[in-house]
């Protein structure tokens, strides 16, 4: 089982391309965005995090096909199960005792004579308290700890290269966005301003700094 830990590669040259997608499909036009970009950069490899699905699956998507055509080794990154399965059990339970609340409000509320009272005030109150933290530790979950482990992966990755100098794609969802690429600055890594390349067509893949 590993451990969730980050040490920054000081010892090599790192770029790295983080590319906002929604999805593993490859339009016409994101074919040829991501063609202009080989034609100026070469890659080591390319790591996506854009969903949960099926290995097998993602293997065979449009967007890994493209990279196996070029030759560019691709790896799925995220948060792997045992290192949610706390969180996510605690969310579970949460939210059955949240369904229990629920049916206990409504049965009272059928009362007229107990829809104002202070026993239903107090139970609605517990039932938002309740939401209001299986959305903090959702949250805490998929923008906080996911991106932690991702970063961990590709850094896994980056370790197994001999080059001095490395150049990476990612693909991830936008509201990973931000945190990744802070995470990934923090790390020695730069991430790159494809804009200036003015590779980007309307309605295509968002490239960004």
């Amino acid at each position: 089982m590993e451990v969730l830990e980050l040490k920054p590669i000081k010892d090599k040259k790192i770029s790295l391309y983080l590319i906002e997608k929604d999805n593993k499909e490859l339009s016409d036009a994101e074919h040829e965005n991501l063609l202009a970009l080989l034609r100026k950069q070469k890659f080591n490899f390319a790591t996506i995090d854009l969903s949960n699905d099926d290995l097998r699956k993602i293997y065979l998507t449009p967007l890994a096909q493209f990279f196996d055509n070029f030759g560019i080794p691709y790896y799925y990154v995220n948060i792997p199960d045992y290192a949610k399965i706390y969180l996510l059990n605690e969310i579970s339970e949460k939210k059955e005792q949240i369904e229990e609340l629920q049916g206990e409000y409504e049965k009272l509320c059928s009362d007229p004579a107990e829809k104002e009272s202070l026993k239903a005030q107090n139970l609605n109150s517990w039932i938002h308290l309740l939401k209001s933290e299986v959305k903090d530790k959702e949250n805490h979950l998929d923008l906080k700890l996911t991106p932690l482990w991702i970063i961990k992966k590709v850094l896994d990755i980056i370790k197994m290269i001999n080059d001095d100098e490395i150049s990476i794609i990612h693909f991830t969802r936008k509201e990973l966005f931000s945190e990744l690429k802070k995470l990934f600055e923090s790390q020695n890594i730069k991430v790159i301003n494809l804009e200036k390349y003015k590779i980007m067509k309307k309605n295509s893949i968002l490239i960004l700094t």
